[in-house]
Formats: structure tokens, C-alpha cells, sequence
């Protein structure tokens, strides 16, 4: 995530925020956006490469487990937990 964000996005419950790269892995990260115990806000909690091409829209599913990546001719399902 050093080259920038290209997208941000929060879960419907507002608990997590996931976050796509400007890098040449279109790196996607998910931050803990409610800290509990020693986890802390900034410090991503799950992390990933991202599409192939630049990430034009991230979205959550309802559960707060998937995130869609959308990218130029492609779309990723990303699961975490």
C-alpha cells in the first residue's frame, strides 16, 4: 500500500474497512475498524493480492466475510475471516 488507495470501502456493519492499492499488485487489505484487545485501527487484519488490472469499485457482502473487487474485464470474491 505504499503507492497509495485507489478504493476504499466499509462493511455493512461499519466493523471492517477493505482497501485497494495503487501498487502492480492492486493489493487488497482489510483493517479491523473497531479494535478489541491488542488488535489496533491501521494494522490490516487480512491482506491479499488484488486483480490483475486497476480496482475501479470495492463492495462487502452482507455477512462481512466477502468483499467484490471489481477491476477492468474482471471481477474478484474475496473471502476472510
Amino acid at each position: 500500500m505504499t503507492k497509495g488507495i485507489q478504493q476504499l470501502s466499509f462493511s455493512p456493519s461499519g466493523k471492517f474497512l477493505a482497501a485497494a492499492a495503487m501498487d502492480d499488485s492492486h493489493c487488497i487489505a482489510i483493517f479491523d475498524w473497531e479494535p478489541t484487545g491488542k488488535k489496533k485501527v491501521g494494522i490490516p487484519s487480512a491482506t491479499g493480492k488484488g486483480a490483475r488490472s486497476p480496482v475501479t469499485n470495492l463492495v462487502f457482502g452482507p455477512n462481512d466475510e466477502q468483499v467484490v473487487c471489481f477491476a477492468v474485464k474482471e471481477t474478484l470474491f474475496c473471502t476472510f475471516a
